[in-house]
């Protein structure tokens, strides 16, 4: 699924003041600010699969939201995903009458895009837009609370 970039601007005096501290010290500060602005991003996800998606699969698609950290773009960067969980069985449809019998459909993405004329009901690409401001606020104050805390 697509992932929406966030990039942040304005921030060179909390840049230098990371650069200042330890290399894993400073590393963990942005991880845990980045955790508490995807965890904003994750809620709203699981909220939209309930009340967009509704039903059994709208709760099941709700408990299967996760945050898991992504492939590193280049060294010193960090981010994280919000996406579903990818190993669960009942995400996976078989077509029986098909013309491709053994052709399988991951209903997340069938849900978010649409599927053989079925509507798009995009519950996580309106997450990741709804809560970019509050995700980029949280990250913000959580990274100067961590590096005022360090630098006492």
């Amino acid at each position: 699924m697509a992932q929406p970039a966030m990039t942040m601007t304005g921030a060179d005096e909390l840049e230098k003041a990371l650069m200042r501290l330890e290399r894993n010290v400073g590393k963990k500060v942005v991880r845990k600010a980045m955790r508490k602005g995807a965890g904003i991003t994750r809620k709203e996800t699981r909220t939209n699969a309930k009340r967009m998606v509704g039903g059994e699969m709208g709760a099941l698609l709700a408990k299967h939201v996760i945050v898991k950290p992504a492939k590193k773009q280049r060294k010193g960067s960090y981010f994280l995903s919000v996406m579903m969980r990818p190993d669960v069985a009942a995400f996976v449809h078989k077509a029986k009458k098909s013309k491709y019998p053994k052709k399988k459909t991951y209903i997340p993405v069938a849900i978010e895009y649409g599927h053989d004329g079925g509507m798009a009901l995009p519950f996580m690409r309106q997450a990741a837009a709804s809560t970019r401001n509050r995700s980029f606020n949280a990250i913000k104050t959580s990274l100067k609370t961590g590096i005022e805390q360090l630098s006492k």
